[in-house]
């Protein structure tokens, strides 16, 4: 084991660290890789890469950061008889980069009472390793951010957040923490292959996952609160996200209710067995009422999309193309006044599908299987129509790479 790596795991010596940065005058700002520095922690290793090289602009590039300090040359190209750089040919130059990562944050804003904030988001760098060539980054939950969670003087807030939203981290107040928690998801454990068939099976082992807690935080007058779906949780699915809330929101519970339309609301209280598959909201209800079609309407419906290459000439042959162009275009309309495989899709988020549905006026409902695209949310069966209600969020979003 690396001594980076030992240290990584030394309690003693990452409660001191802890200590030294939460000091006014820290005495010892060096930590192995770890780094106090301008009211920061830091973790900061190097790693060694090997570029080939095809053209001038490539090699200025790195130039200019060598430059700057964000690498070092460690072996230099082959030059011709006048001394200049021969990009006549590949060649590789090996460089030494040096990478960061925010472990903690202290803050100090004018007129208010100054606050620290730990960083959730899985630390990548922590403990990196390289064996054979292949790097090896940290995927779980790092020593130093349980030791955060521990100290009431620190929040905890994964700032992955700020980047994926692209808001000011120096802006941002925290509402409330939810407490550390230990969750079981699935992931994947191998493949199972079915010579018969030739097919193969993806199979999963649950395992315990930390989460360090639901967290609101507003930037300025918005407001953003972060967690796992809950719903999914149930399936072993860990789906993280972000969500910015329509009004501002006193606690955590106040921002879940903040994002549920009165109608659900008011379902709920009538007894109805609401159902949810991400940002939508299923309300049991009647069948909505249908308006009925003459044989000619029944004959378009039947044309839109079922009819082959040679049915659609043979149509052209008997009433020429205009006819066509015209039944096309009433058989478009018509469809979307009958129940049909439906979509439902809030903002610029990855879309769910019905096997069955329509919209009347500004009102969808829906039945049968409900799927996400995106298959970040385990499938809804609905039995019966239900109307389809979306939460109230200005902007949501499924937060890439992982938190503790």
């Amino acid at each position: 084991m690396e001594r980076s790596e030992m240290l990584c795991n030394n309690r003693e010596v990452m409660t001191e660290l802890l200590e030294q940065f939460l000091s006014d005058k820290p005495k010892k700002t060096v930590f192995g890789n770890f780094r106090i520095e301008n009211s920061r922690i830091v973790y900061r290793c190097q790693s060694q890469e090997e570029k080939w090289i095809h053209d001038k602009k490539l090699w200025d590039l790195l130039m200019r950061r060598e430059k700057n300090g964000e690498i070092k040359m460690i072996s230099a190209p082959r030059r011709n008889d006048k001394g200049e750089i021969d990009f006549t040919y590949a060649f590789s130059v090996k460089y030494q980069e040096t990478e960061e990562e925010i472990v903690a944050q202290k803050f100090s804003p004018k007129g208010e009472t100054p606050f620290v904030l730990g960083n959730s988001t899985i630390l990548r760098l922590v403990g990196k390793t390289v064996s054979y060539g292949n790097v090896n980054y940290n995927r779980s939950v790092t020593l130093i951010q349980q030791l955060m969670e521990q100290n009431s003087k620190i929040y905890i807030v994964p700032f992955s957040v700020f980047t994926e939203l692209n808001l000011d981290i120096n802006k941002a107040r925290v509402v409330e923490c939810g407490c550390p928690e230990i969750v079981e998801r699935k992931i994947h454990d191998h493949w199972d292959y079915n010579d018969e068939n030739r097919e193969r099976t993806q199979v999963f082992r649950m395992e315990n996952a930390h989460f360090s807690g639901s967290v609101l935080f507003r930037v300025g007058d918005t407001h953003i609160l972060v967690d796992l779906d809950r719903r999914e949780l149930q399936f072993g699915t860990w789906n993280a996200f972000a969500v910015v809330l329509p009004r501002p929101a006193m606690s955590i519970a106040d921002a879940y209710d903040s994002l549920m339309p009165n109608s659900v609301k008011a379902a709920i209280r009538d007894g109805k067995s609401v159902k949810r598959i991400g940002e939508w909201f299923m309300i049991p209800c009647k069948a909505p009422k249908l308006r009925k079609y003459n044989e000619v309407e029944k004959a378009l419906l039947l044309f839109d999309g079922m009819l082959s290459d040679v049915e659609v000439k043979a149509l052209v042959s008997a009433f020429g193309s205009k006819w066509v162009k015209s039944a096309e275009s009433r058989a478009k309309s018509l469809r979307l006044t009958i129940p049909w495989r439906a979509t439902l899709q809030a903002g610029g988020n990855t879309p769910n599908h019905a096997d069955v549905g329509i919209q009347i006026g500004k009102v969808f409902y829906v039945k049968g299987k409900v799927t996400h695209q995106g298959r970040a949310h385990e499938p809804l069966l609905l039995k019966d129509w239900h109307m389809a209600v979306c939460n109230r969020a200005h902007k949501s979003y499924q937060l890439t790479g992982d938190l503790d």
